[in-house]
């Protein structure tokens, strides 16, 4: 009965060993898939690919290119207008700048902003980067008259630092 015992409990240990093992197992497989994809959504995250470039022979008329190159246009109009509303020849911003005052350096690409729209609705990707333009242009309304005030006491500082001939 003794010696049954004995193999009785080394095949319950044993039994017990194999169980763990495969326990373990399992659990660091779990956690090396789980680093794994951390790790890469970090890497595309930090490291997003390369846009893909246009081929030379695209054609020039597709209502993406059309799109593209209008969505650019449009944009650096705005950032024209961003630089035209926040400099004044000097220091100190105007009180509130009228949207007139805002749209005074965009306006000749702006005028064919319907055309663009146009376009860039024609594909999912055109309709996502005329949103973005569209929060962008909406933002630097905002920060236009909204920001002014917020940066005037920074401006006056950095003023108080400098000679009046540069002021």
């Amino acid at each position: 009965m003794v010696g049954t015992l004995d193999l009785d409990n080394a095949a319950d240990a044993r039994g017990r060993r194999t169980g763990r093992r495969v326990a373990q197992s399992v659990i660091l497989g779990v956690a090396v898939a789980f680093i794994g994809s951390s790790a890469w959504q970090l890497i595309e995250a930090v490291f997003p690919a390369a846009p893909a470039a246009a081929s030379p022979g695209a054609p020039t008329d597709s209502a993406g290119r059309t799109c593209a190159e209008g969505v650019r246009r449009l944009a650096g109009a705005l950032d024209r207008a961003r630089e035209g509303a926040t400099s004044s020849g000097g220091l100190m911003l105007p009180a509130e700048p009228t949207t007139e005052e805002l749209w005074r350096a965009p306006s000749p690409e702006w005028d064919t902003a319907s055309a663009v729209q146009r376009a860039c609705t024609a594909t999912s990707a055109g309709r996502d980067a005329w949103a973005a333009l569209e929060r962008l242009r909406s933002a630097q309304e905002q920060l236009a008259r909204e920001g002014s005030a917020v940066l005037r006491p920074l401006r006056r500082e950095l003023g108080a630092h400098l000679t009046p001939d540069l002021r």
